[in-house]
């Protein structure tokens, strides 16, 4: 009985340095993965945007994105996304800020060409207000390039995947 106690103190100990390491020194968010797949598609025929230079109007752009340095605020997580928007007449490597909800649906997300200097044919895609400022839309987004006059003038429905991990 006594060679039991011990080993129920010793388990005791074990558990409370654990726990006790987990509450001192937390898990860093940055350290968590995600991965984003989302597609845009034009609300409207007429409604997709033209690619500069281009005669090209594409109806379906598809991001795939891998999502890293969760922050979490007011009930809206915070993800850095980074990864290829592929469209018809062409490929851009994109990187932004995506915000979640707990359920891993899509709020909000801002996304642009990771370079300087931007040019006119740098793609962006961002929820927008209806004053053109970053806001939350869960079904809706605008697809524009830099420097454009009005970047309202291309809405796209979008639908996105989030895995965890």
């Amino acid at each position: 009985m006594k060679a039991l106690s011990r080993y129920v103190i010793l388990g005791a100990i074990v558990v409370l340095i654990f726990w006790g390491g987990r509450y001192l020194f937390p898990p860093s968010p940055a350290s968590e993965t995600a991965q984003l797949h989302c597609v845009f598609n034009a609300l409207q025929q007429g409604h997709s945007v033209p690619i500069p230079n281009s005669k090209d109007r594409p109806r379906e752009v598809d991001f795939k994105a891998g999502l890293t340095g969760k922050y979490l605020q007011d009930g809206t997580e915070l993800w850095h996304a980074s990864g290829t928007a592929t469209y018809e007449g062409g490929a851009q490597r994109l990187e932004g800020a995506v915000f979640l909800l707990p359920t891993n649906k899509v709020r909000g997300l801002h996304l642009y060409r990771a370079r300087y200097p931007n040019e006119t044919k740098d793609l962006r895609i961002a929820t927008l207000n209806e004053n053109g400022i970053l806001d939350w839309d869960e079904k809706a987004a605008f697809i524009y390039y830099e420097g454009a006059t009005n970047k309202l003038s291309n809405r796209y429905d979008y639908r996105c995947d989030v895995k965890n991990g």
